[in-house]
């Protein structure tokens, strides 16, 4: 497929120490995640079962984020002690 193989350093998450600032910081990675492999799906379309396995991978992360966002989104509308205390 033409790419390269790396082995470096992965920087450590954060450890969130509450809900909604681990919502905040999820769906940052969603977005970057999501911005990568769209790349990496383009680079893969010669190869079908590769993008065919990408394409679905993708359609999953996206939708996690929509529902990352949603979650932000209702928060932000019933407050957060409400939303916690829905999430029981």
């Amino acid at each position: 497929m033409g790419g390269e193989v790396k082995l470096e350093d992965k920087k450590c998450a954060p450890v969130c120490k509450d809900a909604e600032e681990f919502l905040k910081y999820d769906l940052q990675v969603s977005i970057d995640g999501l911005k990568w492999l769209a790349d990496l799906v383009k680079l893969a379309q010669e190869d079908l079962t590769t993008f065919a396995i990408l394409s679905e991978y993708y359609k999953d992360e996206e939708k996690d984020m929509y529902e990352t966002q949603q979650q932000l989104e209702l928060i932000q509308l019933i407050g957060k002690q409400n939303w916690l205390a829905k999430q029981i």
